[in-house]
């Protein structure tokens, strides 16, 4: 090159790829030469081979996520070998990572030689992407044609549901099914996927089903704690577990199935209660669900009719109930009591502890005699009657079979009247003394018939006196009118 001016060489040509050693001497008009300004040159016009990425699958999970992504390792196209790898992450289709054909400094994802082909690639939003990759030369050619791949972004854990687990206690084994459901990813197996349902009951291995259904039948006695999760194609599992970063799933969902198939037991309490003779007692106990409720019965001893049923109250394991014994005739009575418990099952027991059959005989309370009689006005036992429209004194005592006298006891008495009367009864009240004896005055009226009563207490029977006649007159009016024929 000649001329004046000259600061710069405008081109140089070399004949092939490669590194070339360039002197450059300068030689003024009178043609005197300077000395050689050396340089090197390197050139390669070769483009790297064409590089996608490598093993990525086509779901990925919240545990997948950031991406650590490998890309193929890079052919040379030139001497100048791989200085790096570029990448492009897109939501609307493949994209170049160097549109230019020459890959800037910021262009590469990672740089440091052929080998260096590891990119973290950050967070990913769930939906679609498309990851596109070029290798870059040494000159920062890209390759000719970026790769890419299509992944999908799923982080929401499926919904699983279960089915079938009883609300309260159940007599019989229970069939629960669990149900997953998931909106991305889902729950059909494919390439690269397999999503499982899980029921995992308490003490016991776990029940792994392929796809969104699992089916499980509890029949152990007591109660069951039953986990169910699923985990889905691209890989979320609600399973409680540990992910590779640390962090804990979501835990699993929990139901609880209670069984007891055993019916309850019972037996009647023997030893009577000496206060309260008419109390009858059985303990029910159930080992699983609880005694729900219980029933005492009672009928004639050796009889076949229908039980007649008794008021009964169940507290902390103990069924009581009272018999009528002041109601029923002398004799023995079988009782019987009947149990059921929480999840369904019953049971009926008619013998005490001991194993024998629980008969009472009636009557359970000390009996007691009530003797009354009908006291003239000066104080003579007049017999069953006294004179016309005079007032009456019941006397009489209350006493035990062994004599010993009812103190304080409260009496009934009860005047009927005789047909054609105003009033049909009179009822008054009166209570023995300190000796176990009564005194009442009965008010003025007619003829009439007089009983006293007792109606026992826990430990007496109840008792009624023999009626006694009052006879006497009333004053009867007569109307006169005459009628005109």
């Amino acid at each position: 090159m000649n001329g004046t001016g000259i600061g710069s060489l405008s081109s140089v040509r070399v004949p092939a790829s490669g590194s070339f050693r360039i002197a450059v001497r300068l030689i003024d008009a009178v043609g005197n030469l300077g000395q050689p300004a050396n340089a090197i040159l390197k050139f390669d016009d070769g483009r790297p081979g064409n590089v996608a990425p490598e093993n990525t699958p086509g779901w990925l999970s919240d545990d997948e996520l950031p991406l650590r992504q490998t890309i193929e390792r890079a052919a040379p196209g030139g001497p100048s070998g791989i200085e790096g790898y570029a990448m492009k992450i897109s939501r609307n289709g493949p994209e170049m990572p160097c549109p230019t054909g020459t890959c800037g400094q910021n262009d590469l994802a990672v740089s440091g030689g052929q080998d260096q082909r590891t990119v973290l690639v950050p967070d990913l939003t769930e939906g679609t992407h498309w990851i596109s990759t070029v290798a870059a030369s040494g000159a920062r050619l890209a390759s000719q044609v970026p790769q890419s791949v299509e992944v999908h972004v799923d982080k929401t854990d499926p919904v699983t549901i279960l089915e079938g687990a009883p609300s309260g206690w159940v007599n019989h084994p229970a069939t629960v099914i669990a149900r997953a459901t998931d909106d991305s990813s889902g729950m059909a197996p494919a390439a690269g996927g397999d999503p499982v349902t899980v029921i995992e009951p308490a003490d016991q291995s776990p029940y792994v089903s392929p796809g969104p259904i699992a089916r499980f039948t509890v029949a152990n006695e007591g109660t069951t704690v039953v986990k169910y999760w699923a985990r889905d194609l691209a890989g979320n599992a609600n399973d409680g577990g540990i992910a590779p970063d640390g962090d804990r799933h979501r835990p699993p969902g929990s139901a609880t199935v209670r069984i007891d198939s055993v019916a309850p037991e019972a037996a009647f309490v023997s030893a009577a209660d000496r206060r309260d003779p008419e109390l009858v007692r059985a303990e029910v106990r159930d080992r699983d669900s609880g005694v729900k409720d219980a029933w005492i019965y009672y009928r004639r001893a050796g009889g076949t009719g229908e039980y007649n049923l008794l008021e009964t109250h169940v507290k902390d394991g103990l069924a009581s109930a009272r018999i009528p014994s002041d109601h029923l005739d002398k004799g023995a009575y079988e009782l019987k009591v009947d149990s059921t418990d929480w999840a369904g099952n019953s049971a009926s027991s008619k013998v005490d502890s001991s194993g024998d059959p629980m008969v009472l005989e009636i009557p359970v309370k000390e009996q007691v005699s009530l003797s009354v009689g009908l006291v003239s006005r000066k104080g003579v036992v007049s017999g069953l009657s006294i004179r016309p429209n005079r007032r009456a004194t019941v006397r009489g005592s209350l006493v035990t079979r062994g004599g010993s006298p009812v103190v304080r006891a409260p009496l009934r008495l009860i005047e009927t009247f005789a047909d054609g009367s105003r009033r049909s009864r009179r009822v008054s009240m009166t209570h023995t003394d300190d000796s176990g004896e009564f005194r009442i005055t009965l008010g003025k009226g007619p003829i009439r018939k007089v009983t006293v009563s007792y109606a026992g207490n826990e430990t007496l029977s109840a008792v009624n006196s023999s009626a006694l006649s009052v006879r006497t007159y009333d004053k009867t009016e007569l109307d006169l009118s005459l009628i005109h024929i």
